[in-house]
């Protein structure tokens, strides 16, 4: 996996094949580049610029495969090294003083630093383990240092964590049990999250006060991409589909905003309702660049916006809090800062950004306006012209042409003057200079598709009551340990089920699994779902594989041969043809993963795509 690309003035790249070195950085996304070979110069799109060295050859650590308790270490080991990741000055002083601040050795430090540059990932701060290792203690080792950590380090009587250790190896020698090692111990201590071990041990005011934010409006940010703020809204427009132009309901909006220059950093469309899949789409759109979709949609203009958040602030939504989301933000170095509960101000230059959009909106053919006053006599559906990829055309468009380039009150200029003061500098401060660029843009994007656990069954495994085979899963086949059944990690994108992700916990690689019927149609999960309501309303007695697609197949039979089409069974059309698009623009590469935990417990609940609920043919659902 290649790490992140860097356009600092002296760095060595690759600019249309041959070997150059940055000598300036002229504006937010061109730099001028000399060609070692020849001395020859000339300006350059970071766009056109490859990283000089080579792809890594250090093995790629996926989430998915890394124990809890080591996950635990590579946080301690990134709080120990992230304030001398940007020293450029008098290193080696720093070195020291953060050295024997913490009590580390400083060629650990130097060797910690080494490693998490290289691509800026989490995983690669995770301890090495040699040989085979055993990862899991006996059940009654783990309940019992749980105990000892519940009831006995995070109590008001503030017992140090040598204590607790060495009240778990009393316990364990007292009720003969296999002693622990300190370490392990350890690891399950540093893995209670800060923020809980001060509410336990020193009270929720002692919490509050240092991990909620001060009270008032949210602070501007002091730099491009220092804080990013997140947020949905359902917009107010009546859209139609492609085909007959007929409305089929409102989209949903999630967007992101730099909170220095007030940039819009990333969004995502969609008719689904908000989940931890859109605020994933959000952060990808936001983190990459966005050459690619201006192109698509014909739009000539710039949107010199790219890189990783320090921060993104979002509020207190399951789909913001997912697991998905944390462990991603973790692996690529993103603080998630929670909007206090209630405090809607903490949120409010995403809210702002989102009335000023709304405003536009409702000059917009087919808008609903924003309350019954507003809209008077105006029939929303009777005026509906747009269709979903025209609405994301007209916004992005307004992004880039509009909202970017006129003043905004707040900062006292354009955004887009703003984000290049922030970048290149000024006579009065210096700039960050231009964001590294994402090495692996495939991995990256499916770094936030969810995940299960299943076990792997003689006919493969089963998800929703699909089945997937693959003949690289067979050895999994049934498989035990300590006489339980071994679960495994898979992934799916819900735009498009027709395969998972396998991790294979051996080789700690992905393997793509597809239907293993072969003859079913790619669907969504929202698809499925829309199938299994189908067959509850018809009562059926047995909804298995075969009667879910055989209800697919009827329910677009239906669609196909309708007279006259209800809002629903449109936007239904609408939402397939928009999924099968998406993903089939392209497919990430299968060599990838992470841990991505959906916030939800029921594998159908996380994504809230609506029910259709009929009764034996597509009925009037307005």
């Amino acid at each position: 996996m290649s790490g992140p690309v860097r356009f600092d003035v002296g760095n060595e790249v690759r600019f249309l094949g041959r070997a150059a070195v940055i000598t300036l950085q002229s504006s937010p996304d061109e730099v001028m580049v000399q060609f070692v070979d020849t001395g020859e110069t000339g300006t350059a799109s970071v766009s056109q610029l490859e990283s000089k060295d080579e792809p890594t050859t250090a093995k790629l650590r996926t989430l998915d495969a890394i124990p809890e308790e080591d996950l635990a270490v590579a946080r301690e080991r990134y709080k120990a090294i992230e304030p001398l990741l940007e020293i450029t000055r008098r290193k080696g002083e720093a070195f020291a003083a953060r050295a024997e601040e913490i009590g580390v050795h400083e060629k650990t430090l130097r060797r910690w630093c080494d490693a998490y540059r290289n691509r800026g990932l989490l995983s690669d701060l995770v301890p090495s383990r040699r040989g085979k290792r055993k990862r899991r203690l006996p059940r009654k080792v783990e309940a019992l240092i749980q105990d000892v950590i519940e009831n006995v380090f995070l109590t008001k009587q503030k017992v140090t964590a040598k204590k607790a250790i060495d009240e778990v190896i009393r316990r364990c020698k007292a009720g003969r049990l296999k002693v622990p090692h300190p370490n392990t111990v350890r690891a399950r201590i540093k893995a209670v999250k800060e923020s809980e071990r001060m509410k336990r041990r020193q009270g929720a005011k002692a919490a509050r006060d240092k991990f909620a934010p001060v009270k008032g409006e949210f602070p501007d940010g002091n730099f491009p991409l220092e804080t990013v703020q997140i947020d949905h809204t359902k917009l107010d427009i009546m859209l139609v589909d492609d085909d007959t132009r007929l409305p089929i309901g409102r989209p949903w909006l999630t967007v992101a905003i730099d909170v220095f220059s007030r940039m819009i950093t990333g969004y995502y469309i969609s008719l689904d309702a908000p989940s931890a899949f859109s605020v994933g789409m959000c952060i990808r759109q936001s983190a990459l660049p966005k050459d690619a979709e201006l192109e698509k949609l014909g739009i000539d203009k710039k949107w010199p916006v790219w890189g990783l958040m320090r921060t993104l602030h979002a509020d207190n939504g399951k789909d913001f809090r997912s697991n998905t989301i944390q462990k991603s933000c973790d692996e690529y170095g993103i603080n998630i800062a929670w909007r206090p509960v209630r405090q809607p101000h903490f949120g409010g230059h995403v809210e702002r950004l989102m009335g000023t959009i709304s405003k536009e909106i409702h000059a917009l053919p087919g808008t609903t306006f924003s309350n019954i006053q507003e809209k008077g006599e105006y029939d929303s559906a009777k005026h509906a012209s747009m269709t979903l990829d025209e609405l994301q055309s007209w916004f992005v468009t307004y992004v880039v042409g509009v909202y970017h380039q006129r003043v905004h009150k707040g900062i006292g200029m354009s955004p887009i003057e703003k984000w290049n003061e922030g970048i290149l500098g000024t006579s009065r401060r210096k700039g960050t200079g231009i964001p590294p660029r994402v090495g692996d843009p495939e991995r990256f994007a499916i770094d936030f598709l969810p995940s299960e656990s299943r076990t792997v069954q003689a006919d493969g495994i089963s998800w929703s009551g699909i089945t997937y085979y693959a003949p690289g899963i067979s050895g999994w086949i049934r498989a035990k340990k300590g006489g339980q059944s071994v679960k495994f990690t898979v992934r799916r994108d819900p735009r498009d089920i027709s395969r998972i992700y396998f991790l294979d916990p051996e080789l700690r690689e992905y393997l793509e699994v597809p239907y293993r019927e072969d003859s079913h149609p790619s669907i969504s999960l929202w698809e499925l779902r829309a199938a299994k309501n189908y067959l509850k309303a018809k009562n059926a007695e047995n909804i298995d594989e075969d009667a879910i697609f055989a209800a697919i197949d009827a329910m677009e039979r239906i669609t196909e041969t309708a007279t006259v089409e209800t809002k629903k069974v449109r936007r239904a059309k609408q939402r397939k043809k928009v999924h099968a698009r998406d993903t089939s623009e392209k497919r990430p590469s299968i060599d990838l993963g992470v841990d991505n935990s959906p916030a939800a417990d029921d594998d159908e609940g996380e994504y809230d795509l609506g029910d259709l609920e009929v009764e034996g043919k597509w009925e009037d659902w307005s």
